[in-house]
């Protein structure tokens, strides 16, 4: 399995910090473990304990513009918001921070690999198998 870069670990962090996150997940690349720094993505989702309203929006632009700016620069980070009690609705549109803004978009299962649980609580790998 390769190692995350800092930026998830940074992510899962500040998440935590915000109270209404409760599970951060990798997919893609980093999940299956062949994720090459500088060519992959970094897919992402959160489960979050209600709505991302306006107000939660706000301070998830804000963290991701950081983080791009930061950490995570060039690294295309993306991220997935979905209220947990949403996360079974087909088709529900979620807040997505891709490509430097947050859209609404569905969420759309990763081929292969399943996604893996990256513990708000404890940012540490932590794969779900």
């Amino acid at each position: 399995m390769s190692s995350s870069p800092p930026v998830v670990e940074e992510l899962g962090s500040r998440l935590a910090g915000l109270g209404w996150v409760t599970e951060l997940l990798v997919g893609g690349s980093l999940a299956a473990g062949d994720y090459a720094p500088g060519t992959s993505d970094l897919d992402l989702f959160a489960l979050v304990d209600g709505p991302v309203g306006v107000t939660r929006q706000s301070v998830l632009t804000t963290l991701h513009r950081e983080l791009d700016q930061g950490t995570g620069a060039g690294l295309k980070l993306g991220c997935g918001y979905v209220d947990a009690s949403q996360l079974l609705v087909l088709n529900a549109l979620h807040p997505t921070w891709t490509h430097g803004s947050l859209v609404r978009r569905i969420l759309c299962p990763w081929p292969g690999e399943s996604p893996r649980r990256w513990p708000v609580e404890s940012p540490r790998w932590w794969p779900s198998k």
